[in-house]
């Protein structure tokens, strides 16, 4: 019997992300307008389709050619899906095959969120709820339909974080490494690493296996002339700092700051001072908002909903068990 309830939950699980899944990035694709997504601040949509082109050159980032390099394999869809007589742009099919690719990518990372949520204890309901939050947020909403990287960003990084939660080196090494050429910020697991209750000697096993990636990382920058992100920051001032901290207390970039996790901040913010929530995951809450945080400053960057939504593997699972600590406590 409880072999069966757990197929019927799995079963559930499934069928519920797939359907959402395919719906955010079925509308993500239909309603994709390259003028209207730089005009709204994806402009990154337009490095990838560049690169997916094959015009590396102008890149900003050519590292993360993961994503643009799938897309481009797959073969152009059959005729027979598209209505009879209606024309079909050459763009429309690269942001088509895009979306086919994040779409695999985004199931991956809901599979990799509840994984990660069962090891933290969660039960069914608690991990179920953290994924459909997920899948509910703005920014997967917004944006995992468009021809970018950052689902697939989403999918390695949790995988890391997996493998930090469960000591697991070859798993940490595979994700990282190969993740780096999704998007380089898998890099954050360095800091999650170092707050974990491992011994010292395990956890300089996991850093040991962040260096493929990194020296990846180096050598396509390297390889593309571009900027090392420590000759940028040698060159830093006080007064770049004071010039973020002024962008972000702005009322609009304080909304756009809170629409990241919209309410699910109060929870989240509330379970940190539960006596039953793993401590690790409230290290990790602080130490993505430290971190994020100061990279942010040191970049300049104002795009505070995306950024801090790099937060959701320590804020959702902390919001998902307050909420349903919540409805239990009405019982």
């Amino acid at each position: 019997m409880a072999t069966n309830k757990g197929i019927r939950e799995i079963a559930v699980f499934l069928i519920v992300i797939i359907t959402i899944s395919f719906s955010v990035i079925y509308t993500g694709v239909k309603n994709y307008d390259l003028q209207h997504t730089s005009a709204i601040g994806y402009t990154d949509c337009l490095l990838y389709l560049d690169m997916y082109f094959g015009r590396i050159f102008p890149l900003q980032e050519p590292q993360r050619c993961l994503i643009p390099f799938l897309a481009r394999l797959l073969p152009d869809p059959p005729t027979w899906i598209f209505t009879p007589g209606e024309p079909i742009e050459n763009i429309f099919l690269v942001v088509l095959k895009f979306g086919l690719v994040n779409f695999f990518f985004l199931i991956g990372a809901c599979l990799a969120l509840y994984i990660l949520e069962k090891g933290f204890s969660m039960n069914y309901f608690e991990a179920f709820l953290g994924v459909l939050m997920f899948l509910g947020s703005k920014t997967i909403m917004a944006s995992a339909g468009f021809p970018m990287v950052d689902v697939a960003f989403f999918f390695f990084f949790l995988l890391c974080l997996i493998a930090i939660q469960r000591n697991n080196w070859w798993l940490l090494l595979l994700s990282h490494t190969i993740g780096m050429f999704a998007k380089e910020l898998v890099i954050l697991s360095v800091p999650l690493i170092l707050v974990t209750d491992l011994p010292l000697r395990r956890k300089i096993i996991l850093l040991l296996c962040l260096v493929p990636g990194i020296i990846v990382f180096i050598l396509f920058r390297l390889k593309f002339n571009m900027s090392l992100p420590g000759e940028y920051i040698m060159n830093l001032s006080l007064s770049d700092f004071a010039r973020w901290f002024k962008l972000v207390i702005y009322p609009n970039k304080l909304l756009n700051l809170f629409l990241s996790f919209g309410l699910f901040w109060i929870p989240a913010i509330r379970a940190l001072f539960l006596p039953n929530v793993p401590v690790l995951l409230k290290r990790w809450f602080l130490i993505l908002f430290a971190v994020i945080s100061i990279g942010m400053a040191v970049s300049s960057s104002v795009a505070l909903n995306r950024f801090f939504f790099y937060m959701f593997p320590a804020v959702i699972p902390l919001a998902s068990i307050c909420l349903a600590g919540w409805l239990k406590s009405e019982r």
